[in-house]
């Protein structure tokens, strides 16, 4: 069937109504004329006509006006439901990301202190490099060895601010593998409820229902496509954070769950979705605490 076509007969269908109550209330003129409706009186057949055109007209127009008034109601009520669901959805998405917001805020706070830290203990190794020398020149053993302790104190320091600050990355990137899913799933959703509102809006129908779907599926696979590059880059920092904490504990100390997170996120890299992100993020806030032990 035509588009044209098609489109006309629901075009139709939903001035029938209108055109019923039209029709009835030009036979009720046209009766009202004392000529008329004698006529019409004294010939059976237009009597038969007129009384079964105003049967059908009216019959019509009430099924068709009943159908339109449950139709209404049912789309109101889905539209309702859907609405409903998203907005709980984005409801949970905020609560969610204004939890992620604040522990990165707290984060930011983190970096700036452990970030003065670390330049206030290399401005103190500095100021003993020459000191050391200078004991070296002049064979003092004990200024030597006291200099050469404050060192060390501070070098010991730097490894420890060094070791807060793989264990704020580690937070950081857990943050965002727990977030990622939420994140493409309610972008997802939100693009599928708009799609379902353009259908009902336009009352789409055929080839240009056919040509909507095309364009919003097309959209949909963008998004998606984006966040799994996104996903690509997380699982990257974070193995690279991973190896990173993994330098910094001791060989004896390592387990058989550290070689198995190995084998984890090589396999991820080639396919991102092989990756539990939850169990992911719990691994490396675990690893990060191992840091402190």
């Amino acid at each position: 069937m035509a588009p044209f076509i098609q489109r006309a007969g629901i075009w139709v269908l939903d001035v029938l109504p209108e055109i019923s109550n039209m029709a009835l209330a030009v036979v009720g003129v046209l009766m009202s004329f004392p000529v008329k409706a004698e006529a019409v009186e004294k010939n059976p057949f237009w009597r038969r006509v007129t009384a079964w055109t105003c049967i059908v007209l009216g019959v019509s127009g009430l099924v068709v006006s009943a159908h339109q008034r449950h139709e209404s109601e049912s789309r109101l009520e889905t539209v309702a439901a859907n609405t409903k669901t998203a907005v709980d959805e984005l409801s949970a998405l905020v609560t969610k990301t204004n939890a992620l917001v604040s522990d990165n805020n707290n984060l930011v706070s983190l970096y700036g202190l452990l970030t003065t830290q670390v330049v206030s203990v290399s401005d103190r190794l500095s100021d003993l490099e020459p000191k050391i020398e200078a004991a070296k020149e002049k064979h003092d053993p004990q200024e030597l060895a006291t200099l050469q302790a404050q060192a060390k104190s501070q070098r010991e320091l730097l490894d420890g601010i060094s070791k807060d600050f793989l264990q704020l990355q580690a937070v950081r990137i857990a943050n965002q593998l727990r977030g990622w899913e939420l994140e493409r799933s309610a972008a997802e959703q939100n693009m599928r409820f708009q799609k379902y509102l353009v259908f009902h809006e336009h009352r789409l129908a055929g080839d240009e229902l056919k040509k909507s779907d095309a364009g919003w599926d097309e959209k949909i696979k963008a998004s998606n496509d984006a966040f799994f590059e996104r996903l690509r880059e997380i699982i990257a920092n974070a193995d690279a954070l991973r190896m990173m904490m993994l330098r910094k504990i001791p060989p004896s100390a390592l387990t058989p769950d550290d070689m198995r997170w190995d084998a984890a996120f090589l396999n991820a890299k080639k396919n991102p979705r092989s990756l539990d992100l939850n169990m992911a993020a719990d691994y490396l806030v675990a690893l990060a605490g191992r840091l402190g032990a």
